[in-house]
């Protein structure tokens, strides 16, 4: 709602501390996967948050309190955060367009319009994680609404954490499924409810056209495209070959027999680089080996620009040298738009740092008062949702 510069240092701590003063744990629930937070991860409820918030909020229900809580909670954030200035660029995260957004805000926090209303089933029991822990869907907001296939997608496949074969056919198989249910739905009106197997379909409707003479059914058919008929394109979809010129501009070897005995890759990495056509597979840099030569050679490179009197990396001449020296192991192919975006997110991660480090007074404050306007000895409202969640107890899947 608020207008904010994506390159701001402080907008991702601002919105995360922005909600925390606005939304209120259920202090019950939270001590319980708090507990299953440390024995299980290793880490605390807060850290775990930062790390995966999703796995958090399916977890511990929310509360947004009553105006008179949360409208001081809003403008406190906006007193540490509004003029504070970005590390690099020197500009503060509200502008005048931004203050005047964030004041309407304000307004419709005061008028009761951002806080739960009483009474109203906000969550839905979902079921229990394998640790005991009672899953919850919030009906909070419009996020059911929304996405259309692509949020479809991310429901289906967020938690996979699949390796690109997977996430190549999980997606064909996805992308006939839902194109099968579009067209009936949208050509005849009718929804889908047979099987998705599109070569039995195809033959089905070949041999029902052939013996339309003798055999009554083939009407059925009759507006089917049989794909069949027609000549197969030679366009691939999903993971495509590297371009020749690209492959040679980025000093990468070709996949052949003699470099696949060469480096050897476990099944998902060799998958990869058969679709792709070169000797290793690209892949942007995540080992620590990988991170670590990155950053020696960053330096290098950042040097020879200054002393050329150039304004930007040759990250042409990054990745060459980069896959040359590729073994396989820790580090594999990159290209110049993949290292141009990692060393992008370095740049941001650098500016947050600083820019945090500008307002460290002020953000050691508003981390005390997130606990304060949290109320945790003010029990949570009752309603009646609350009234049905299923706390498990402590011996559940322990």
């Amino acid at each position: 709602m608020i207008p904010l510069s994506s390159t701001h240092g402080l907008r991702a701590v601002f919105l995360r501390t922005l909600r925390d003063h606005m939304m209120r744990w259920d202090p019950v629930i939270r001590a319980r996967v708090d507990e299953v937070c440390r024995r299980v991860f290793k880490m605390g409820f807060d850290a775990m948050l930062l790390r995966h918030p999703r796995w958090i909020k399916t977890r511990t229900p929310r509360y947004v309190p009553a105006p008179s809580v949360l409208v001081p909670a809003i403008q406190h954030v906006y007193n540490v955060f509004g003029n504070a200035r970005d590390a690099e660029s020197g500009l503060p995260l509200f502008n005048k367009a931004g203050w005047q957004k964030a004041n309407a805000v304000l307004e419709l926090a005061r008028e009761g319009y951002l806080s739960d209303p009483i009474g109203v089933v906000l969550y839905e029991k979902a079921g229990v994680d394998e640790h005991g822990l009672t899953l919850f869907n919030c009906t909070r907001g419009t996020n059911k609404l929304e996405g259309g296939p692509h949020g479809d997608i991310y429901r289906k496949f967020g938690a996979l954490h699949a390796a690109p074969r997977l996430t190549v056919n999980s997606l064909t198989d996805h992308r006939t499924q839902y194109n099968l249910q579009a067209m009936a739905k949208h050509v005849f009106g009718v929804d889908w409810e047979y099987h998705h197997d599109l070569a039995l379909i195809n033959r089905t409707s070949f041999l029902l056209n052939y013996l339309s003479d003798i055999i009554d059914g083939a009407n059925s058919y009759g507006q089917w495209m049989n794909a069949d008929l027609y000549e197969r394109t030679t366009e691939k979809f999903g993971v495509c070959a590297v371009p020749e010129s690209l492959r040679i501009r980025f000093n990468m070897e070709p996949y052949d027999d003699h470099t696949a005995r060469l480096y050897n890759q476990n099944s998902n990495n060799d998958w990869l680089r058969r679709r792709q056509g070169v000797a290793l597979p690209i892949l942007p840099p995540t080992s620590p080996e990988a991170r670590k030569y990155f950053f020696s050679k960053l330096t290098t490179f950042v040097i020879d620009a200054s002393s050329n009197s150039k304004r930007k990396i040759n990250y042409l001449d990054f990745a060459k040298e980069w896959n040359a020296s590729a073994d396989g192991k820790g580090r594999f192919y990159v290209t110049s738009d993949v290292l141009a975006a990692y060393a992008k997110t370095w740049d941001k991660t650098n500016n947050a740092r600083a820019s945090q480090e500008l307002i460290e007074g002020r953000l050691d404050l508003a981390n005390q008062t997130r606990d304060l306007f949290q109320s945790q000895d003010v029990p949570f409202p009752d309603s009646p949702d609350r009234s049905r969640l299923h706390v498990p107890s402590p011996e559940w899947g322990c």
